[in-house]
């Protein structure tokens, strides 16, 4: 209960700003779909909470993430392909578009109950999404050092992750079977690595430069 009304008011005043401060479209990034894709969260917990009134509130966190996620995706994109890029410790964060549709579809999924053509729709832009970001990202961790940035990569796989599993769930099949096992392992693997880079960064000093 506390999480959600934080949510909310955190959400809230993300927006009240963005409507009363005007903005510079460069500054426009994924990180800038947390605080209103969160919102989608409560929604996941929200319908298993046998409580009054949590059905009402998990639709309403399910309105508001979709409502703004499409608007702020389609900002965003535009700002990443009209507008210089993103600076190279910022790139990590791209993978938030993958959250962000794996998160609706989850969100949605547990509000509705069933696997119809709107969640369907949703996972799969996930899943394209993912097909995407991945290879670029796995391209510029190749070119560059570790940083703890890349750690904006770590709930979105997860997520992508969840989203599979609850869609094979759903609609049983060995493609939708594998691909979510395939996923999982590569999640695991990426968290796994950033840990152990982290602290092995921690463990000679080097919290300055893996900061940097």
């Amino acid at each position: 209960m506390i999480g959600t009304v934080s949510m909310l008011a955190f959400a809230w005043l993300i927006v009240s700003r963005w409507m009363s401060v005007r903005q510079q479209v460069v500054h426009a990034t994924p990180a800038w779909m947390i605080p209103i894709v969160g919102t989608l969260n409560i929604s996941i917990v929200g319908v298993t909470l046998d409580l009054p009134g949590a059905a009402a509130v998990s639709a309403f966190g399910l309105a508001v993430g979709l409502f703004f996620a499409i608007p702020l995706f389609t900002m965003i994109l535009s700002r990443l392909i009209f507008e210089a890029p993103m600076l190279q410790a910022q790139r990590p964060s791209l993978l938030i578009f993958v959250a962000t549709f794996a998160v609706s579809f989850s969100a949605y999924l547990s509000v509705v109950g069933r696997l119809d053509l709107f969640a369907s729709s949703l996972f799969y832009l996930a899943v394209f999404m993912f097909a995407v970001l991945v290879p670029k990202l796995l391209f510029l961790r190749s070119a560059s050092p570790f940083h703890t940035s890349w750690w904006a990569v770590s709930f979105p796989l997860a997520a992508m992750a969840n989203a599979a599993l609850k869609f094979n769930l759903h609609q049983p099949s060995w493609p939708a079977q594998a691909f979510a096992l395939a996923v999982l392992a590569f999640a695991t693997l990426v968290i796994l690595s950033m840990s152990v880079q982290t602290i092995a960064g921690i463990a000679r000093g080097e919290q300055r430069a893996l900061t940097l």
